[in-house]
């Protein structure tokens, strides 16, 4: 006779489980995250594909995600629009292109000054040309998960699926051997506000300072309970926030010693943490669809920011600290004041989904830098209209944008395990 009870017993204990490891794996697009849950191994492995790149997997629907948010000038705004044409997988390396299959590698499109390349199908006049400044950068052995430019503009720092974090000059050579010590992906690296150190964020729940050789600085900081998705310095250079698969966002001294109680709050993985320009706030975003304010005491400095309708994956103060800006998965992109309220309408930049967003100050004033799911790097003025043609050459989604301090340089970063530097100037 069926034990019936015991079934249902038993699906009351393992159903929640597994599908909140399912969601977890759907919502960081990274196919060993699992290796979080238990000790660093992976417990779904998908035959045929590399076990290195965690951005190597199909994505059936998700394709609107946001990645990464870093905030340099001005604001963000976007109206929501419907993306035609929306691919329906994305991974193994190739390309989620719509509109750049015929495009030369490197090449911009309507070089001329004038073009086309807006969703809603409006002629703009570029004001901004970029070009590539150096050849693709290779050596990850999988997708680069995230980049950086340090203070002075003269190094790359880039995090990478083969869990290891490598330092570049401009020119694409390495400036010294790859840092080795995470056990898994590298998720998030930034520079020190000195560019003296580097630290880095793992899916081994570790969170690692550099110096510039890629000896460790300090200890590994242990604490996470999971992967570690985000770090940051804090602009004075002596705290490290960051945030992870336990929920929790925490601050550490450069010693890797916890400088205050764990921040508790957010209902699920932590994806993005930032600081203030002053240093005295910190802000996250998680997969509870919340953006979160933080005092450094881990005390809430307001209620949640709820307006996402899905996983916040990227968060960032605005230069002058007055906004927060986030990115979901929902596609959208939103801006806020520091109570929590809109400071402008959402909007949307790329067919099937934006990855990262940098704002700064160009030439010709406040600008955004933002790729995604489509492969390529887009520019655009603070009200969501293009002044440049897009810079095509990534083969796949470009995870992770960053610009030079001068504005003329962008560095960006894809699954196709290519990093490649843009040169930036006004149109003449």
């Amino acid at each position: 006779m069926v034990n019936y009870t015991g079934m249902i017993k038993c699906l009351r204990e393992y159903v929640p489980m597994l599908l909140s490891l399912f969601l977890a794996v759907s919502f960081l697009h990274v196919s060993s995250l699992a290796q979080a849950f238990a000790n660093g191994q992976q417990l779904f492995p998908q035959p045929g594909r590399n076990a290195h790149d965690p951005f190597d997997v199909s994505l059936a629907d998700d394709t609107q995600g946001v990645s990464r948010v870093a905030f340099d000038s001005g604001r963000i705004d976007r109206s929501d629009v419907n993306y035609p044409n929306r691919p329906a997988k994305v991974g193994g390396g190739a390309a989620a292109s719509h509109d750049t299959a015929s495009i030369p590698d490197g090449a911009a499109k309507n070089k001329e000054g004038s073009g086309t390349d807006r969703l809603d199908g409006t002629v703009q006049q570029w004001t901004l040309e970029a070009t590539p400044g150096t050849a693709p950068i290779l050596g990850h052995k999988g997708g680069v998960t995230s980049v950086a430019l340090s203070p002075d503009g003269n190094y790359i720092v880039s995090g990478g699926g083969d869990g290891l974090v490598r330092l570049w000059t401009l020119e694409g050579k390495p400036a010294a051997a790859p840092f080795k010590g995470h056990k898994s992906e590298v998720l998030s690296v930034a520079f020190s506000p000195d560019g003296a150190r580097i630290v880095s964020g793992g899916l081994d729940g570790t969170v690692r300072l550099w110096t510039l050789e890629g000896k460790p600085a300090a200890a590994p900081f242990m604490g996470h309970e999971g992967g570690v998705l985000s770090v940051a310095f804090s602009t004075d250079g002596t705290r490290v926030a960051s945030g992870g698969v336990d929920g929790t966002v925490r601050l550490w001294t450069l010693e890797g010693k916890l400088a205050a109680a764990p921040f508790e709050g957010h209902e699920g993985v932590v994806t993005s943490v930032a600081f203030s320009p002053d240093g005295t706030g910190i802000v996250s975003g998680g997969q509870d669809e919340t953006v979160r304010l933080w005092t450094q005491s881990g005390r809430a400095a307001a209620a949640p920011f709820q307006g996402h309708e899905g996983v916040v994956r990227s968060v960032a103060f605005s230069p002058d600290g007055i906004n927060i800006v986030s990115g979901g998965l929902d596609g959208t992109m939103r801006v806020w004041t520091l109570q929590g309220r809109s400071a402008a309408v959402p909007f949307k930049a790329h067919k099937g989904g934006v990855m990262s967003v940098v704002a700064f100050r160009s030439a010709d004033g406040p600008r955004i830098v933002s790729t995604g799911y489509d492969s390529a790097v887009r520019l655009w003025t603070l009200d969501g209209k293009p002044v440049a043609a897009p810079l095509n050459g990534h083969r796949g989604a470009i995870t992770s944008v960053a610009v030079s301090a001068d504005g003329t340089r962008i560095v960006s970063g894809g699954r196709d395990g290519m990093l490649r530097l843009w040169s930036l100037r006004p149109v003449r």
